[in-house]
């Protein structure tokens, strides 16, 4: 056994994991990819089906949960609506007991639960049952929100309504799982050891390579923004225009909302890819595709700033991560250097095809799962330093806290009992001036 693990390698019966309900950028269908190529069996079922057509077939559930989707947005009557919804929490309770009967791990992803309170009880009865549960985080499943630029824009008392439901969310999780997986950059809400993404891995899909279709002309430039506000997409363009100013000769292609299946059509004809300004994951799913296309991309956030404090260098992500005042001069570089793409790209590919593949990262998240966590792979979520959010310019990130904490108070930032996290986020909302906190005199 490996680790501790039991499965076909030792003869034994391969365990049977189940992974859900979400599938976020894929994560879900390339786990268990992985999980099947170590002889174990992976069912994936996903209650919110993801739009853009990753690889791998739709389980009977799935479909089922696309199908009361597709009811439940057609009908224009609350009362309708209603009846669909109670449907969605009785198919919800009857995958819950099928796959409670049928499987030994559970691989929850987003922070998902068969129970619609969000108290994670069906967790809890998972541990009662003997079964190995483990909370995969993807960011605004538990980022703060008021470090998160991909959420709506919201009234300060609705962003610390948000934030107090984020945190108790947080607090069922690393109470009813067996381990909770998570970005030290957005783990602010959580009081126990976490397990580091970093040392276990996001999956990189190989399932869909495309070909590299080069046509010797001008570099092309790729950017696929999901959610343009959040990416930085404006700045990202006039980034372009400044570029073409200092004379560099490229092509600009840009392409939202479109099919999976249209985005790696336009890898395979790109040169250098751009993801985002204001990343707090060195390497997202669009740059890890963009590895495997081998162009190299560039991915820019604050929190570049002090990753190498949490991701050694052997299993550091190795797309094109910096702060977003640098982005720009390593666009330059690499769009008028063929050297340095080449450089850039080869090293992403082969973080992509060593640490990141399918198997190695379920083979890690079942050790994880088994209780095997080597020290080295844990953190204190009291020890992250400086918040940098996500999908936020760093003088928007600390506007948006320190109109938090004028409004509603220090409470708001849901950092109670975590005095070096708070301290934190309240220097971050000075550093633009002085702010007024709740109930003190201007």
């Amino acid at each position: 056994m490996v680790g501790g693990m039991r499965g076909p390698a030792d003869g034994s019966a391969p365990l049977r994991v189940f992974i859900g309900l979400r599938n976020i950028a894929g994560y879900a269908g390339a786990l268990a990819e992985g999980v099947s190529r170590l002889g174990h069996r992976p069912t994936v079922v996903e209650v919110y089906p993801e739009p853009y057509g990753f690889a791998g077939r739709r389980h009977p559930l799935t479909r089922a949960f696309a199908r009361l989707a597709r009811l439940r947005e057609a009908s224009a009557a609350r009362a309708w609506r209603a009846v669909v919804e109670a449907m969605v929490r009785g198919l919800l309770a009857l995958s819950f007991v099928w796959a409670a009967a049928t499987h030994d791990v559970f691989v929850m992803s987003f922070g998902s639960s068969f129970c619609p309170l969000g108290s994670r009880v069906d967790w809890r009865i998972l541990r009662r049952l003997g079964r190995r549960v483990v909370c995969m985080c993807h960011g605004s499943d538990v980022r703060p929100p008021y470090l998160d630029g991909f959420a709506l824009a919201a009234s300060p008392q609705a962003l610390a309504r948000a934030s107090r439901r984020t945190a108790r969310a947080c607090a069922a999780m690393e109470r009813s799982a067996h381990a909770v997986i998570c970005n030290p950059a957005f783990s602010q809400f959580f009081s126990c050891d976490l397990v580091n993404v970093f040392r276990v891995g996001i999956p990189a899909d190989d399932r869909e390579r495309p070909c590299r279709v080069a046509d010797g002309t001008r570099p092309v430039l790729l950017h696929c923004p999901s959610a343009p506000q959040g990416k930085g997409t404006v700045r990202i363009r006039e980034m372009v225009e400044r570029l073409r100013g200092r004379g560099v000769d490229f092509d600009y292609r840009e392409l939202s909302g479109v099919p999976h299946a249209e985005v790696l059509a336009a890898l395979a004809r790109a040169d250098v890819a751009v993801d985002q300004l204001w990343s707090d994951t060195p390497m997202p799913g669009f740059a890890t595709e963009a590895a495997l296309a081998g162009v190299p991309c560039v991915v820019g956030g604050e929190f570049a700033a002090e990753a190498s404090r949490w991701m050694p260098e052997r299993v550091a992500p190795t797309s094109v991560y910096v702060r977003p005042a640098e982005v720009e001069d390593v666009l330059f570089e690499l769009l008028t250097s063929p050297r340095a793409r080449t450089i850039a790209a080869e090293r992403a590919l082969r973080h992509a095809e060593t640490f990141r593949l399918p198997e190695a990262v379920a083979r890690r998240v079942l050790r994880v799962a088994m209780g095997d966590v080597p020290a080295e792979w844990l953190f204190s979520p009291a020890a992250t330093g400086r918040p940098c959010g996500a999908g936020l310019a760093r003088e928007a990130l600390a506007a948006r806290i320190r109109g938090l904490v004028e409004t509603c108070g220090m409470d708001a930032l849901g950092l109670a009992g975590k005095p070096a996290r708070l301290a934190w986020m309240l220097r971050v909302a000075a550093q633009e001036g002085r702010f007024v906190k709740s109930g003190e005199d201007a």
